[in-house]
């Protein structure tokens, strides 16, 4: 009997154990409730600039054409057959300056001009003795004019008359007449060759030798390659702040190099549409071709009272945050220039502080601690 009780009561005690254990295992997997209060804001750090209003030479990025600063349209003045040369007259052919680009055949005009030489020997020859007898003071000089003439050569200047009535007689036999035609011939004559004005290279040809060129037909270009000029625009804004003289520093996208030039020319006029006023660079190098693409940057005038700021800081276009009695503000300024990832603006206090880097989440009233500034 007491050994049946003593095991009644060892189970009871074991029963009860393992629910005092089970149930302490259950309130300890219960969440704890969260006590209920107002959560703590976080007020953010923020890098800070201090502006410093300075003068700022900001380039002024300008992209253009290449074109070659000396360039002419080859025409024909004259008709005949084109000539045979040495250096023909083609595409990529260099020539000197003073050579002959294009020799058109002549012959016909060199015959015409002798032909009227000798009318105009004969002419003067016939004159001979009514001026010994009627202008004996004027025979000698005509005489020498016709032992002294040269048929081959370039035609020389009649002899000056002494008197009205000389002058008169000879007007009246048609003598200065055939000499002015004769000098309008050789005149022509010369158009049958046509010379390099610079030593340039040929861009573009239109005949071959032996085919008939006629008066006012285009025979090609002639460039010089060694010397060009940069087109390129730049805005309303900006155009106070360019000057003839200005250096301008040149590269391609498309092949490594750089190139200086100064600007020649500032265009008076404005393109409507595009409100910008044309700029010519002039520059010379290595590996320029004429029509290429590039971009360039113009050393302007420096712009004064200015701060340069990262192009993440504008917001609405054209307003900053800056930082006052430790919150955000919005303060507007003046856009004057992007260059690359900066902006050059003015209207900013001396002084003033701005975050350096855009705030997340920022907007007007904003607590912020400011961190150490640097000038900007």
């Amino acid at each position: 009997m007491k050994t049946r009780q003593i095991i009644i009561v060892i189970v009871a005690f074991v029963i009860l154990g393992g629910a005092v254990a089970i149930n302490k295992s259950l309130s300890d997997n219960k969440p704890q409730k969260r006590r209920k209060g107002k959560p703590k804001k976080v007020m953010p750090t923020v890098e800070t600039i201090k502006v410093s209003n300075q003068e700022i030479q900001a380039p002024i990025t300008v992209t253009g054409k290449l074109m070659s600063y000396e360039k002419m349209d080859v025409y024909a003045e004259v008709s005949g057959i084109l000539r045979k040369s040495s250096n023909r007259f083609r595409e990529g052919n260099r020539f000197g300056a003073g050579a002959i680009l294009v020799s058109i055949d002549d012959q016909e005009a060199r015959l015409n001009i002798l032909s009227q030489k000798s009318r105009l020997l004969n002419a003067i020859t016939q004159l001979l003795p009514d001026l010994k007898l009627d202008y004996p003071e004027a025979f000698q000089k005509w005489q020498k004019y016709i032992d002294d003439f040269k048929i081959e050569q370039a035609i020389v200047p009649l002899p000056k008359t002494s008197g009205t009535k000389e002058k008169y007689f000879i007007l009246a036999k048609n003598i200065y007449d055939q000499y002015y035609t004769i000098k309008s011939a050789e005149a022509r004559l010369r158009k049958y060759n046509v010379y390099a004005p610079f030593t340039g290279v040929v861009t573009e040809a239109s005949i071959y030798p032996g085919t008939l060129v006629r008066n006012g037909q285009k025979l090609g270009e002639f460039i010089n390659p060694f010397n060009f000029e940069f087109e390129a625009t730049v805005s309303l804004k900006d155009i106070d702040l360019v000057n003839i003289g200005d250096q301008v520093k040149l590269y391609s996208e498309d092949i490594g190099g750089e190139w200086t030039g100064r600007i020649r020319r500032i265009s008076d006029k404005m393109d409507a549409a595009t409100q910008t006023v044309k700029v010519f660079v002039g520059t010379t190098g290595k590996n320029l071709r004429e029509g290429m693409y590039l971009k360039g940057e113009i050393n302007a005038a420096t712009i004064r009272e200015a701060v340069a700021l990262s192009r993440n800081l504008i917001v609405n276009k054209n307003q900053v945050y800056v930082i006052k009695e430790g919150a955000l503000a919005l303060q507007e300024v003046k856009i004057l220039r992007y260059t690359g990832n900066n902006v050059v603006v003015q209207g900013l206090k001396e002084g003033a502080l701005l975050p350096k880097n855009a705030v997340s989440g920022a907007f007007v009233g904003m607590k912020v601690k400011a961190a150490d500034s640097h000038s900007q």
